[in-house]
């Protein structure tokens, strides 16, 4: 196998992992023209030009075999998409045959950061803002992340330099704490939050998640101790993402030295519980609220 070194580029895929109709591969770097012109023929008798905006049809060779018939889109003098078939194992053939070739592999969000650190004018705020960005799992949150490079925390600290003969450092850290509690909250809607249902044994906690998440998601029983594994199942409650996660029932009698099972998913349960950012506890309403277990809300 033949392999070339060159200065500096990169390949990454863009698309989601998985099998799909397109998938599609940004190759980035001083010569990724070069190797462009090494494995892709273009499609008709013009001569293979590069210039921003073109899109080009053609097919990637390995050697002399056929890998891919393929779109480029020329982005720039170093900067290509190479749109395949989105087949998984196309798309790692064409990654091997790039590697071979000399790109380092990166993975998407790897990428995206190196062509905004390419652009001059992106400072580190407006870099982070647009990596954020792809992690967004509510349109709220993807606004949120927009205000950021013109309105949000770029123009708060470029007032405070703005001003910074002028302000003391004790007002710069009440606005600075001030910040940080309202990312907290922009955080969970950026990113989503985790809900654990938790409760007694036979509370409706199975019940609960199916009814939130529109589908049966948690096997519902009247016998006691039915969900011993973890379920997980999503929903939407504006402006949140909510990952519903449903619990074996906080049980005391039930974690004895001589079950095994019971004591492993107790132990669970405590672990998810440190874990969540909200912890919905889950009643009988049939069941007087004295009769709770204390043991059970000392754990909560």
């Amino acid at each position: 196998m033949y392999e070339t070194r060159y200065m500096s580029i990169f390949a990454a895929v863009m698309t989601g992992k998985g099998t799909g109709a397109i998938s599609t591969i940004q190759i980035f770097g001083d010569s990724a023209g070069a190797v462009i012109k090494k494995v892709f023929k273009p499609a008709g008798t013009k001569p293979l030009k590069f210039e921003a905006g073109e899109i080009l049809l053609g097919t990637i060779y390995d050697g002399a075999e056929v890998i891919d018939q393929v779109t480029i889109g020329c982005e720039g003098t170093d900067t290509f998409a190479i749109n395949c078939h989105g087949n998984p194992l196309i798309v790692e053939m064409i990654m091997q045959l790039l590697r071979r070739h000399g790109a380092a592999l990166l993975s998407a969000e790897q990428m995206l950061k190196k062509l905004l650190m390419a652009q001059k004018s992106a400072g580190s705020i407006a870099v982070e803002a647009k990596l954020t960005q792809a992690k967004a799992k509510t349109l709220q949150g993807t606004k949120i992340i927009a205000k950021q490079n013109d309105a949000g925390l770029t123009k708060k600290a470029r007032g405070w330099l703005e001003r910074i003969d002028e302000i003391s450092l004790d007002t710069i850290k009440a606005e600075a704490i001030e910040i940080l509690q309202k990312s907290r909250i922009a955080n969970l809607i950026i990113y989503g939050c985790t809900a654990v249902l938790t409760g007694p044994p036979n509370s409706g906690k199975s019940t609960l998640l199916n009814c939130m998440a529109g589908r049966q998601k948690a096997i519902v029983t009247d016998i006691k101790g039915t969900t011993r594994d973890w379920v997980e199942a999503t929903c939407r409650i504006d402006p949140l993402s909510l990952t519903l996660i449903d619990t074996a029932g906080l049980d005391e009698e039930s974690a004895r030295p001589e079950s095994t099972v019971e004591n492993a998913a107790q132990k669970k349960t405590a672990e998810i519980l440190e874990q969540a950012d909200i912890v919905l506890l889950v009643l009988d309403a049939s069941r007087p609220i004295e009769e709770l277990d204390d043991q059970i809300t000392n754990r909560l």
